[in-house]
């Protein structure tokens, strides 16, 4: 039985087109590398991952908060209960959060975490964030991977293409060009 490779391909939703164009870039080289996407359905930096994974018929798992989020026909749209736990767990405000904003920030469990009985983390993050990263919906993901050392790289912090290059070359094994 082959190992699943998974990832996040995740971030802001104001991402720069620039960043949104090499993510889904990255997207297709993952896919063709056997690497599995998880991502959340919403504008931005999950829609190019999604639309780069599915330029080649990649396999994705799109984590929603809710049915027919943002139109997205996942059927990944329970949320377990580790993922609602996990927003007390990591969230720095809790208590602050809507009940719409809990389960975005639930919903994060799961693209990091997997879901169901034999849950499978994510090998590594490649997301980008504005601002500071404790802040939004992608920093909740960040946390978590913090907790459980999973990598993540911030396309925000350093040249988006480098930091894609070096992770394409680096962890997934394959050439950028």
């Amino acid at each position: 039985m082959e190992l699943k490779r998974f990832y996040a391909g995740i971030g802001s939703r104001r991402t720069p087109e620039s960043v949104l164009q090499i993510m889904a870039e990255f997207a297709v080289k993952a896919a063709n590398r056997g690497f599995i996407l998880r991502s959340g359905g919403a504008n931005g930096a999950d829609k190019a991952f999604e639309n780069g994974c599915d330029l080649v018929n990649g396999p994705k798992e799109v984590y929603l908060p809710w049915a027919k989020f943002n139109a997205s026909e996942s059927k990944f749209f329970k949320l377990s209960h580790d993922a609602l736990k996990s927003v007390d767990l990591y969230h720095p405000s809790p208590a602050s959060l809507t009940d719409g904003a809990r389960r975005l920030m639930a919903r994060n469990w799961q693209q990091v975490m997997g879901d169901g009985i034999a849950m499978v983390p994510v090998v590594f993050i490649l997301c980008w964030t504005q601002g500071d990263i404790n802040s939004g919906v992608t920093s909740q993901a960040l946390r978590i991977a913090e907790r459980y050392g999973i990598p993540y790289f911030n396309m925000a912090k350093s040249d988006p293409l480098e930091v894609a290059k070096s992770v394409c070359v680096n962890i997934l094994g394959s050439t950028w060009g």
